[in-house]
């Protein structure tokens, strides 16, 4: 990895800094005329230190892809360690945040169709939010 620095801010790696400023890497390297990163050679992992990617793979019994990738994205160090689970993360927390912005309109009487438009979110949505919460909906009159 190399430091970067951008308008004073210095970055761990081209990709942190690409990732932070929302700029593809490959474009970031070619306005900081840098060249492609070494790609053969010598790489640590975890403290680890493999002569090829190639070793490094056969050792973790990963592909040499998914270390590639690893290395292009600036994530050695979790390489292999399996799926990241967030921790303390409610899985209900979109339905908390969106049945107290349904219910006033649905109370006031609104169809789930204006609800939605309202709020952002599509009518299935609007309906099974509010039927899983036990709000009665206004059904939505037709056009004639």
């Amino acid at each position: 990895m190399r430091e970067t620095t951008i308008d004073g801010v210095t970055y761990p790696s081209v990709m942190a800094a690409s990732r932070a400023l929302g700029i593809n890497p490959k474009t970031l390297r070619a306005w900081l005329d840098l060249k492609p990163v070494n790609i053969v050679g010598p790489l640590t992992i975890r403290g680890t230190e493999y002569p090829s990617v190639t070793a490094a793979a056969r050792a973790l019994k990963l592909s040499a892809k998914t270390i590639y990738e690893a290395r292009d994205e600036g994530r050695l160090d979790t390489v292999g360690l399996g799926k990241v689970v967030r921790q303390n993360y409610d899985h209900r927390s979109k339905y908390a945040n969106v049945i107290p912005m349904i219910a006033p309109l649905a109370k006031s009487g609104l169809p789930a169709s204006k609800i939605a438009k309202q709020i952002g979110m599509s009518t299935a949505l609007v309906v099974h939010y509010a039927n899983r919460d036990g709000l009665e909906l206004v059904p939505a009159r037709r056009q004639a």
